[in-house]
């Protein structure tokens, strides 16, 4: 079932949005052989640093590991093999800066913003670490495998007694974005019948119903306040690739809520924002249209249809 937007968020993401930004649409869209897809990917390799890293989006002068993680997803999906000098330069650093309990954490260089408080630049962070693992699996050398194997062990680890995972080490309460995300990550791998897998299922299941009715009311509430939507509460939380490979799509009424509100909270810049922030951020906006297509909310070749304006 197709939805259609209010808006169109592909200015927003072509004339605000950084080289990773719109490579990731492109990606989506199946467009990555067209020369504006090159055009950008130029770009992107040209913010490399000298030791592999790609800038980091809360200080351009440090290199990210999310973002770094991020661009050499693209660079392969680009076809560059991960011999290549600028994916096996950014790998050997992810490598490098791997904790020696198997887990990641952000640059120790950066200082993070009071808002990140989903990122440590000290302990594990168990989104990062499963970004990465996907990272390593896309890459797929052979050499990567016991640095793998090692985060999965470390993730495996960290899962919260009622099911769900926190998004640092030490926490005890599970989050849903770090849930969803690693309980589709490790059915992947370990099966849907392994015992931790099946309690990030329900988690993620409890997490799902309970966004859908905050999109049909419009407000969700944290300790009894209201707050009004925001894109990072309807998507990021609950709509991930791989759970939509699950069935968690269109044909599931609580996504098809979901869409609903999304659509409607759009802003008329044609961009979403995250609560944190008055303004529509590209990210954001790049990462909604890409979960549209996911669920089938937004057909892939639409997309492509959409984006072929902009190549010349």
């Amino acid at each position: 079932m197709e939805i259609e937007l209010r808006y169109d968020p592909l200015p927003l993401i072509m004339n605000r949005g950084g080289p990773a930004n719109v490579l990731s649409v492109l990606d989506e869209a199946g467009l990555l052989a067209t020369s504006l897809a090159r055009e950008y990917l130029l770009a992107l390799i040209s913010r490399q640093s000298p030791n592999g890293g790609y800038p980091s989006k809360w200080d351009g002068a440090q290199y990210g590991v999310q973002e770094t993680g991020r661009a050499v997803q693209l660079l392969l999906h680009s076809g560059l093999g991960p011999k290549t000098l600028n994916v096996a330069a950014a790998l050997q650093l992810l490598l490098q800066v791997q904790r020696p309990d198997g887990s990641w954490s952000e640059n120790p260089a950066l200082k993070l913003p009071p808002t990140a408080l989903a990122l440590s630049t000290t302990v594990g962070v168990t989104w990062l670490t499963a970004k990465v693992v996907q990272t390593i699996q896309v890459a797929g050398a052979d050499e990567l495998a016991e640095p793998y194997w090692q985060a999965l062990d470390w993730l495996y680890r960290w899962h919260c007694r009622e099911g769900g995972w926190p998004s640092l080490e030490g926490k005890d309460q599970p989050d849903p974005d770090s849930s969803a995300l690693i309980t589709f990550l490790l059915e992947d791998i370990y099966g849907e019948n392994d015992p931790v897998v099946q309690q990030g299922r329900l988690y993620y299941e409890h997490c799902l119903t309970r966004i859908a009715k905050d999109a049909q009311q419009r407000y969700y509430q944290v300790r009894g306040e209201r707050h009004g939507l925001d894109i990072y509460h309807l998507v990021d939380t609950v709509l991930k690739p791989q759970a939509a490979a699950a069935g968690y799509d269109m044909n599931d009424e609580r996504v098809a809520h979901i869409v609903e509100a999304v659509v409607d909270i759009q802003r008329r810049d044609g961009g979403w924002r995250p609560f944190w922030l008055q303004e529509s951020d590209p990210t954001y906006t790049a990462y909604t249209v890409r979960a549209l297509v996911w669920v089938g909310a937004l057909q892939r070749e639409t997309l492509a249809e959409m984006l072929r304006r902009y190549i010349r």
